[in-house]
């Protein structure tokens, strides 16, 4: 009696046997971790290609289901630089001192150029990517601020090689220049102003002002970057830090992500070397209409009423 219960409890379940074992299970899941560090989001199509599982053909049910039975949900990408109260008051001091000691023109006439440093990620698949979704994440519950669960910035973002610029643009004249570079730091950046902003203050064409606005990034504002802003008596209009809205140029960021994006998805680019990708995010940058940036920069005393009524908190831009 007890040999044929023995033989019971290990016969063979009936039906048809699992596509997802538990060694598939386990590529999946090494699969899964290496991705989001290396792209931050992928479909559950990207997951199985990298996991080498694609000709199983699993629907997107069966993937979700693996990563939930092992604590992964598909769940909010959390937002860094959250500010505090001394953020706000400073941004409303910011906001009232520029209407009590400016006229309204100023960010159209006033401000000279408007700069910085932005990066983007170069995917060897960039189709892919595009289709992948943007605000969501997949993470556990209490993983919500790691590195690789955040959303991501314009100088942030797991992935390949990164093409690595600084912008400027100015009222009336675009973009005026956008340049690549490899490392920030205070060296770097007081090189660049020697090197660049004479041009830069040229091509503006406001011969009255020398001013510009830049963020806060500390090689940018180094002792060594402001000795040479000193050289070309570079005048900086400081924004509050954590204020990317403030800062016109970070709209002009979004629209060409947005629009390689698309580009990705309208030609089907599904492979790219880096060359090609740097090409083609820099002639992106190029051929962005004056207007358009224009519209942008004339938005700004609209921001500044705007952070005052709301008592600094963050506008959308």
């Amino acid at each position: 009696m007890k040999e044929k219960n023995n033989q019971t409890l290990h016969k063979t379940k009936p039906g048809r046997p699992r596509i997802i074992n538990r060694r598939r299970e386990r590529q999946i899941l090494r699969a899964f971790v290496s991705l989001r560090k290396e792209e931050g989001t992928f479909s559950s199509k990207r997951l199985m290609n990298f996991a080498g599982l694609s000709h199983l053909g699993v629907s997107d049910r069966t993937v979700r289901r693996v990563l939930n039975r092992n604590g992964y949900f598909y769940l909010q990408a959390r937002k860094k630089g959250l500010m505090s109260a001394k953020d706000l008051k400073r941004r409303v001091t910011f906001a009232r001192n520029i209407k009590a000691n400016y006229s309204r023109n100023l960010f159209t006439s006033g401000v000279a150029f408007y700069l910085d440093g932005t990066s983007f990620v170069h995917k060897i698949n960039p189709l892919d990517q595009a289709r992948a979704p943007k605000t969501r994440v997949w993470r556990r519950k209490s993983e919500g601020l790691q590195s690789d669960c955040l959303s991501k910035g314009s100088k942030v973002g797991s992935g390949g090689k990164s093409v690595k610029l600084i912008v400027a643009i100015s009222y009336g004249k675009g973009v005026i220049g956008c340049i690549p570079y490899e490392k920030m730091d205070g060296t770097f950046f007081s090189n660049f102003i020697d090197d660049n902003f004479s041009s830069f203050y040229k091509l503006a064409g406001k011969k009255n002002t020398k001013l510009f606005v830049q963020d806060g990034d500390p090689s940018q504002n180094s002792a060594k970057a402001k000795t040479a802003m000193g050289r070309v008596n570079a005048q900086l209009l400081a924004i509050p830090p954590r204020s990317p809205d403030l800062n016109p140029i970070e709209n002009l960021f979004k629209l060409v992500r947005d629009r390689l994006r698309r580009d990705a998805l309208e030609i089907k680019i599904s492979h790219e070397k880096y060359h090609e990708f740097s090409y083609r995010v820099i002639q992106t940058f190029k051929s962005v209409p004056s207007a358009v940036i224009d519209k942008v920069i004339a938005s700004m005393p609209k921001r500044i009423d705007d952070i005052i009524t709301r008592k600094g908190h963050r506008l959308k831009y």
